[in-house]
């Protein structure tokens, strides 16, 4: 059910695996995955949605997972990457297209991965998106980081570990405000113990990116502040953890979904009951596999 894939590009490979149903698939999902993190933490949520009979196509972003990137190792990014970012989405939907000419595409995006989505240029067209573990803060703050990533780019280098970003990310603030039940520095991101001892046990999850990479999720978040090219896009399904802390459980997201609505975007916003940062997984995967299932059928 799983095949591996090796897109070439100019200065090396995109990773790409597929999960496709036995019978004839109805469409594809292309699943951009979110930061410090790979496409193969979603084999298991994949199996579940060619249970859809959809086919399931996700790449590792560069400088993550087992993309091969010569301009930069595994967890760096440049100032500029967020273009690479885009580059690379937009050549393996082109990939897919090639493969299932006839097959609707719907963009998955979870958490970096979703504003990669949001910013994606109108054509080639999706015919929906579904988001999670969104997060939308205000556009000040972002400018704010945004000089003080550009400062740590430019003392210690795009391609240094930003030890002292993740601090403030991640092991500060709110992240953990509520996690004081659980000592463990990831349990934000699932409270499923099987999903996070596989994020924790993975070589390619939860390190230290750098400044770089940063600096190129933070000008993601800039760009959902500006002009979005989805007119293409009528539908957007976003389902947001209840205990999700990076987006304060969904509540953040008020701006930005008046934003696509008078986009004349129809939007549905739902809250997975308990759930962390990643539903995916969640002991309430079945809530979310049964918006995913109504979402696609009105495609």
């Amino acid at each position: 059910m799983l095949e591996t894939h090796y897109l070439k590009k100019e200065h090396g490979y995109i990773l790409i695996r597929e999960w496709a149903p036995v019978e004839s698939p109805l469409g594809v999902f292309h699943i951009f995955h979110g930061m410090m993190e790979h496409s193969g933490m979603y084999h298991e949520w994949a199996i579940k949605l060619t249970q859809l009979n959809w086919v399931v196509i996700a790449h590792d972003h560069p400088g993550s997972g087992l993309s091969i990137d010569r301009q930069m190792a595994r967890d760096t990014a440049t100032k500029s990457s967020h273009n690479q970012l885009i580059n690379d989405a937009l050549n393996v939907h082109d990939w897919i297209q090639h493969k299932y000419p006839l097959l609707n595409i719907v963009r998955y995006g979870h958490s970096m991965g979703a504003f990669l989505a949001l910013t994606m240029p109108d054509e080639p067209r999706a015919q929906g998106i579904i988001l999670t573990g969104l997060k939308y803060e205000p556009q000040l703050k972002l400018r704010i980081q945004k000089m003080i990533l550009s400062l740590g780019c430019m003392l210690f280098g795009d391609l240094s570990p930003a030890h002292l970003a993740h601090q403030i990310t991640f092991n500060g603030g709110h992240v953990y405000r509520d996690q004081k039940d659980n000592p463990n520095d990831f349990n934000w991101v699932s409270r499923n113990p099987i999903v996070l001892n596989k994020y924790i046990s993975d070589l390619h999850c939860g390190n230290i990116v750098s400044w770089g990479y940063f600096y190129m999720v933070n000008q993601l978040l800039i760009n959902m502040h500006g002009p979005l090219s989805i007119n293409n896009t009528n539908r957007i399904l976003i389902m947001s953890g209840e205990n999700d802390p990076l987006s304060f459980g969904g509540k953040q997201l008020g701006p930005l979904i008046n934003k696509l609505e008078h986009l004349s975007i129809e939007m549905h916003h739902e809250i997975i009951p308990g759930a962390h940062h990643k539903i995916e997984g969640d002991d309430n995967e079945n809530i979310a596999i049964n918006l995913i299932k109504a979402f696609i059928t009105k495609q």
